[in-house]
């Protein structure tokens, strides 16, 4: 008798399956489409699929509202895994509505190709030829660091947190033009707004007058001479205009690798300007001084500060690469992340640090000299003497 309940329950469960009005997938008709209901968790839409045409569905709200949405999976980058995955993307057609001519079921299924062509090619909701400058600038900030540095062409090096940061604040300042979060006080508003009006005044170059910024052009309307102009505004500023000038060719570089646009880079051609960097060797007297400072009652007060000090002239590393640093290897990968690099183990005898992640993007090996053990010894007294 158990048997015959269990039997009946089962074939009772998947008669009520089959129907349309409670299957997830089935051939939608105005018919069927009418009568459903809402079968969800009363917080996410409850969606049903047309097993009559592929990527057509519709969602059914908690208040019984339907949807017509097409779907389709798209390859997108995972950070995390490193790798392409597909993922499913909905787009919003109508509401359905089957006394309306241009709400039914006929009418949704009239746009699903061109609906599914849209999502697979990345297009948004405006056509290339219509996008401007700035939508493309913002798309990179969205996923543009997702993936490896296009500059590395034998080896593939994800950007560092400190060349997305820069590239991130030229972007915003000066192609979005927007105000960084610490330009509240007058000076830092005086600044922006000299920078901003650098790049949206008035200005002739070649002949031609240029009114508006670069963000405000569609992608098809830029030319060489554009990106020429953002070039000659900033020319007080000559390494700034060139590292903005980077940022432009970089933005149409991944642009184009990814299949976002077509066409030459407007950037490749443009000379940038010389830039005098300051390269000065201090004294042999000045290292003196600093390195008797460092030692003296100084380090008392500052021992990390010194501590550093002393290592940046003893080793010519780069500041980044020893503020960073730990007493030892950290446990876990995601902890190395956090760090710069750490002491050998029995570094006393040893005599070297470890760098994991140096300019040259490799990790790296670096001695240490009598004062650079005896400085680290006092550091690690003075940390116990505190604790």
């Amino acid at each position: 008798m158990e048997a015959i309940e269990v039997g009946k329950r089962i074939a009772a469960k998947r008669g009520r399956k089959s129907k349309p009005e409670h299957a997830k997938s089935f051939k939608f008709t105005k018919t069927n489409l009418g009568p459903l209901t809402y079968e969800g968790n009363g917080i996410y839409p409850d969606k049903r699929f047309d097993s009559g045409c592929n990527g057509l569905v519709i969602f059914i709200s908690p208040t019984l509202i339907k949807t017509f949405y097409v779907v389709a999976n798209r390859k997108m980058w995972n950070s995390k895994k490193q790798r392409h995955e597909k993922n499913a993307v909905y787009k919003k057609l109508f509401l359905f509505n089957p006394d309306a001519e241009n709400q039914t079921l006929k009418a949704a299924r009239a746009l699903v190709a061109d609906k599914k062509k849209e999502i697979l090619n990345g297009r948004e909701s405006v056509q290339r030829s219509q996008k401007t400058f700035e939508s493309l600038s913002l798309d990179f900030l969205k996923s543009g660091f997702s993936g490896y540095r296009l500059a590395d062409k034998s080896e593939k090096h994800e950007y560092k947190e400190a060349t997305i940061n820069k590239y991130k604040k030229l972007i915003n300042t000066y192609i979005l033009l927007k105000p960084s979060k610490f330009s509240k006080s007058k000076i830092q508003k005086g600044k922006f707004n000299n920078i901003a009006g650098r790049l949206t005044g008035i200005v002739e170059y070649k002949d031609i007058v240029s009114s508006k910024p670069l963000k405000d052009y569609t992608l098809n309307e830029i030319t060489e001479w554009h990106v020429e102009v953002v070039h000659h505004r900033l020319k007080d500023t000559p390494t700034v205009a060139n590292d903005v000038i980077k940022v432009i060719s970089i933005i149409y570089t991944w642009a184009k690798t990814n299949g976002r646009i077509k066409g030459p880079n407007p950037c490749s051609s443009i000379v940038k300007f010389p830039e005098k960097k300051i390269k000065a060797k201090l004294l042999d007297d000045h290292v003196e001084k600093i390195m008797n400072h460092c030692k003296s009652k100084a380090f008392d007060f500052a021992p990390f500060f010194c501590t550093v000090i002393i290592l940046l002239l003893n080793s010519g590393k780069r500041n980044i690469e020893l503020w960073g640093l730990r007493w030892r290897q950290p446990f876990s990968p995601k902890e190395e992340l956090k760090c710069s690099g750490w002491l050998e183990e029995n570094w006393e005898q040893t005599k070297y640090l470890y760098l994991r992640d140096t300019k040259n993007r490799k990790p790296e090996r670096v001695f240490l000299d009598a004062e650079c053990i005896t400085v680290i010894k006092r550091l690690e007294a003075n940390a116990k003497a505190t604790k």
